[in-house]
């Protein structure tokens, strides 16, 4: 997931992204920061994402570091 928000992170802009399918990367970027979002606060016991291993508090760092540029590009797009 957090490979294809990097995508989205990179390709996202509206320089780059096609005009015709901006609607579209609204609604990605949308979905994708309620995702990241949830993988650092989990709402329930099913996401476990944190669990996976690794330095906990420098996941959630650079997690909401990427929720903060993706969050840029949406505010990008008129």
């Amino acid at each position: 997931m957090r490979a294809a928000a990097y995508l989205l992170q990179t390709l996202g802009v509206v320089y780059i992204w096609p005009v015709e399918y901006l609607d579209k990367l609204k609604l990605l970027l949308d979905k994708t920061i309620i995702i990241l979002n949830n993988m650092i606060n989990p709402p329930d016991e099913n996401w476990a994402y944190l669990e996976m291993g690794g330095d906990k508090e420098k996941l959630i760092q650079t997690v909401k570091e990427q929720i903060d540029v993706l969050k840029e590009r949406r505010k990008a797009i008129l």
